[in-house]
């Protein structure tokens, strides 16, 4: 036995000694007052501490913000906040080089992001941590996402909503709103929920006008269909519209292709603001892993990943900002599992303590695997899409929640689609359907089968749910707000007990229209499936819903075709015993016939005589009648009051205290039932016993975002503004530059090639405070045509090595052909029989250069083509005039490059050149030569080392050219002057944006 002992405690010290410890460190904490320097021995990555660590090490993790996607590919890893410090891991990225934005609303500002790789179809932006709401109309000011008839929540009411026939025919739609904002919304989108979720349409705008949209539907449905919709199809739904034009009030944002458009919140200096996009799809991934521990990681801006991931345990996380608006095709839980927290064939793995809220998507899906656990989290704000998505979707078996708090959703809260054990106990519903109706908070369905879901005595025990109110619908004759708490179809082999039920309620729509209000208990399909197994149903509590029960069922007309054995739905093993239920409410059985397909499609009614439907209010009479039609509920003990007498049974129902009074009817009046009650005369209710179920939900305490915090004191530096595209004969790289210091500091502006190789690089000491600075990176040799090139910005203190980085920014830009181009060279003097010109030209391959005489309103006189080679040159082209050109009249020159035997719809480049024949009949006066020669003058000339221009604004891009056309250098003109002194001697002519040309001598 000694020797047993011994030789335990001797492994447990191996493998003690054999754990190690990384620490890993940020170097961005916006909630300091400055960001710490790297330093060196320290790591700066989390996936470096993975890629580094062996089975079982630890990794710590200090504060700040990491901007990597977790992927976690050892055993037994745990990664931890240190020391309970504030961690967050984005998939976020800042975006600088914040400029005014032209065409757009005042107070727009505009930045390149064609630097980054983003993998989702649109992203989210986030002011200081704050996430900012999409350029949409109406304006979302509330905050709210999911809030379709409320104030401010960015929904209009839609009017005249129809479709043309055939299909992907144009679909219409009025917005209702004086204030529809005057822009083009072409290429934006249209959204609108229309009718049945499954109607509700995606549109892409191709036309508008005052408050109307014309669009194309994206989506599959109804929309892209053959069949017209007619506008009376639609007495009302909502929706609304989306496009960079309309980024036109404080917190909206757009982005379109690699530019993002921003209008920074009141008061905001952009600069000092730190502004991020979501670039990458997923923060975490667990594939192929066991025994991971996550502790105090909090993640945002990102989904995650779980395949065949086994006993991981996540704990005291967060998951916020998992997916952003993306154009959904369909509207099931196919397209939206995987926008969350995705687990797919794993097995026992634990989420406790842990949030997952705000997104356009699904929370967490659970597909296959066994044993998951889900304990004191909370799960809301999620589907803002409006399509089918839930805080778990689940198809893995032996799932357990517990202690846990569902909030707003669009749908479901638990969505169960397989014959699967899913235990709910201790947890408080609420808020689920913000986005439509006809579901509920929990739902399990068979559909696509013709038998019953078993739950394989499930357990649904002491959870609050309530304040469910749902979204009204108008589709044909379907005009409805149905609502359900216990949307169980076709479902058995479960107990539901001491679960609180109350204020399910379709009292929220307050519209002209006359709708069915439907907000239920409970809804047991089966439809046409058997439930043979129990459905119990023990010491619930139902207050102040519209409806008690439904069901449908349908007779099977072809069930021996389909070689089944049964040809109804039925449920023989009901118990429902210790309830107490709202009197008034009713309680109905839909009986119908159908023909039905293989997976239970509808193939067409049958009529039925003589139908046993009822709809009562009375329950006993109720349960009685359906028990003909094997039914069987099997009721005991069930009390029935009136909403009028809540006061004599209830401590507060209005404010949500269901204990008992002692004078209450229910006190003692219920049956002892075995493993459900506490005592041989138990209470009736969900108070039974003791008040548990008062303690529902999840009793989290969540951590300060402090990433919302951003002191201004930081030191910061952004690019202001840089080109995303140079033509490859650049040499000069002009930038500016804006930063923020704390004293005297080195601004280092440095250019790198595409795999990180340095070129160049300018270092540029600015004064403590806050300014710009705008500078031109010089280059010898001009570089190849490629693609991520990129400029760096470094703040540095004074003389300091890259190894002391205070803050850096990257944006990355591309050398590209010069584009094709023609341009008069000289102007011209006298003419006689002939008019010689000479044209300068940038050609990508072999092209025609034409020119082409013409009166000054363009009817053509006569011309004359000569072919040219790929590259850049002087072309002399010589033509013939002809003698009816008349004194003192005006003519005009066309220069055409042209693909070789093109005319004038294959020009590439054309340049224009006006002029008149003076009295004389010989001299020919350039207009725009005079003005040049008057305007544009450069000294000294010949020069040595620097020109100076004037006449012509900062900023004009300027050309280099020798006498043979061929391009020699490119830049913009700063301040005036041009660096010469790497020319060697010559002749050369200067171009400038305009086309026009002026020799210059260089010694």
């Amino acid at each position: 036995m000694k020797f047993i002992i011994t030789t335990a405690l001797l492994f447990c010290f191996i493998m003690a000694k054999g754990q190690t410890t990384y620490h890993v460190y940020s170097d961005e904490i916006p909630w300091e007052t400055s960001n710490p320097v790297q330093e060196n021995g320290k790591m700066y990555s989390i996936n470096e501490a993975i890629s580094k660590a062996s089975d079982g090490d630890i990794i710590e993790v200090h504060e700040g913000i990491y901007r990597e996607k977790l992927v976690v590919n050892k055993d037994n890893l745990t990664i931890k906040n240190y020391q309970n410090e504030y961690v967050l891991v984005t998939g976020a990225e800042v975006v600088n080089g914040w400029t005014k934005a032209s065409g757009m609303a005042e107070g727009v500002y505009q930045a390149s992001v064609s630097n980054l790789k983003f993998e989702t179809e649109f992203t989210q932006l986030f002011d200081n941590g704050i996430e900012q709401v999409m350029g949409r109309h109406p304006n979302n000011t509330s905050g709210e996402m999911m809030d379709p008839m409320g104030e401010n929540s960015g929904y209009a009411l839609l009017s005249d909503v129809w479709k043309e026939e055939g299909e992907n025919a144009n679909g219409y739609a009025t917005l209702e709103d004086e204030n529809f904002p005057n822009v083009d919304l072409t290429g934006g989108i249209f959204r609108g929920l229309t009718g049945k979720m499954r109607n509700y349409v995606i549109g892409n705008i191709t036309a508008n006008e005052g408050n109307s949209v014309t669009f194309k539907a994206h989506n599959n449905g109804v929309w892209k269909d053959a069949g017209a919709i007619k506008n009376t199809q639609h007495k009302f739904s909502w929706g609304f519209v989306m496009h960079k034009n309309l980024v036109d009030s404080p917190g909206e944002w757009f982005k379109e292709g690699n530019t993002v458009f921003y209008f920074p919140q009141n008061g905001e200096a952009i600069h000092q603001t730190r502004i991020e996009v979501q670039v990458r799809e997923k923060v975490l991934v667990l594939n192929n892993t066991s025994g991971s521990y996550l502790d105090g990681i909090h993640f945002v801006a990102g989904n995650a990943e779980m395949i065949n991931t086994n006993q991981a345990k996540i704990e005291n996380c967060s998951f916020r900002h998992l997916y952003p608006f993306w154009k959904s095709k369909g509207y099931g839980d196919n397209n939206t599992e995987k926008t969350g927290i995705y687990l797919s064939n794993s097995s026992d793995n634990t989420f406790k303590n842990t949030q997952v809220a705000h997104t356009w998507g699904n929370a967490i899906a659970v597909k296959g695997g066994n044993n998951n656990q889900f304990e004191n989290c909370l799960i809301e704000d999620f589907g803002w899409l409006g399509i089918f998505t839930s805080g778990i979707y689940a198809t893995g078996d032996y799932i357990r929640v517990q202690h846990c708090t569902f909030g707003d959703a669009a749908r479901f809260h638990i969505r169960i689609r397989k014959n699967i054990k899913f235990d709910i106990l201790d947890s408080d519903f609420f808020g689920a359907m913000r986005m439509g109706e006809d579901a509920g908070p929990i739902e399990a369905t068979s559909t696509g089968t013709l038998y019953a879901l078993n739950m394989k005595g499930s357990e649904i025990a002491y959870n609050k749910i309530h304040d469910v109110h749902g979204l009204p619908v108008s589709d044909g004759g379907y005009n409805k707000q149905k609502i359900t708490a216990f949307y169980m179809e076709d479902t058995e082999n479960y107990t539901a007990h001491h679960n609180l039920i109350y204020n399910i309620k379709a009292d929220n729509y307050t519209g002209p229209h006359s709708i069915t209000r439907h907000g239920e208990f409970l809804y047991l399909g089966p439809r046409y499936n058997p439930m043979d197994k129990p459905v119990n149903y023990y010491n619930n509590t139902i207050w102040n819903v519209d409806f008690g029960i439904s069901i449908w069922n349908i007779e099977i007309d072809n069930w021996e075709e389909l070689g089944i054995n049964h040809s109804t739905g039925y449920m023989k093993d009901g118990h429902f015993a210790n309830n107490i239920f709202m009197s008034g409410t009713g309680y109905k059985m839909s009986y119908v016939r159908q023909k039905l397909s293989a997976t239970g499609g509808n193939l067409g009614w049958v009529a039925i005589e003589n139908s046993p439907s009822i709809e009562t209010e009375d329950f006993d009479a109720f349960t009685a009648h359906v028990a003909k039609y094997n039914y069987h509920f099997n009721p005991e003990h069930n009390q029935h009051y009136d909403f009028s007498e809540g006061g004599n049974h209830f401590t507060d129902a209005d404010n949500g205290d269901f204990n008992l009074l002692n004078q209450s009817s229910a006190k003692g009046a219920g049956v002892a039932i075995n493993g459900i009650t506490n005592a041989d005369n138990p209470d009736c209710g969900a108070l039974e016993g003791s008040n548990r179920v008062m303690q529902a939900g999840a009793n989290l305490q969540l951590a300060d975002r402090l990433e919302q915090t951003n002191h201004n004191a930081q030191e910061t530096v952004g690019i202001v503004s840089f080109k995303d595209e140079f033509t490859v004969a650049t040499l000069s790289f002009p930038v500016e530059v804006h930063y923020n210091t704390h004293e005297e500091r080195d601004v280092v502006i440095i250019l790198k090639d595409p795999e990180g190789g340095f070129i160049q690089s300018k270092t540029v000491t600015v004064d403590k405070g806050v300014g710009t600075v705008s500078e031109q990176i010089e280059i010898d040799t001009a570089l190849v045509i490629n693609e991520n090139y990129s400029v760096t910005i470094a703040l540095r203190p004074v003389g300091a090595s890259w190894t002391e980085n205070i803050v850096t920014v990257q944006q990355n830009f591309n050398i590209i052909e010069m584009p094709e181009s023609v341009s008069f060279i000289d102007p011209l003097s006298e003419y006689e029989a002939t008019i010689t010109v000479n044209v300068s030209y940038t050609a990508h391959e072999q092209r025609d250069l034409n020119l082409i005489l013409q009166s000054e309103t363009g009817e053509y006189i006569s011309s004359e083509k000569v072919q040219v080679e790929k590259g850049s040159g002087i072309e002399e082209i010589i033509l013939t005039a002809p003698n009816s050109l008349i004194d003192g009249h005006n003519y005009r020159l066309l220069a055409a490059l042209r693909e070789v035997g093109g005319n004038w719809s294959t020009n590439k480049a054309t340049t224009t050149h006006n002029f008149i024949l003076d009295s004389s009949g010989r001299i020919i006066n350039s207009h725009e030569s005079e003005k040049l020669t008057n305007i544009i003058t450069i000294a000294p000339n010949p020069v040595i080392h620097t020109i100076k221009v004037s006449g012509v604004k900062s900023g004009t891009t300027y050309k280099l050219l020798d006498l043979r056309g061929r391009l020699l250098m490119e830049g913009v003109l700063t301040n005036g002057s041009i660096q010469l002194q790497k020319l060697i001697k010559g002749i050369y002519l200067l171009q400038f944006e305009n086309s026009q040309h002026i020799k210059l001598i260089k010694n």
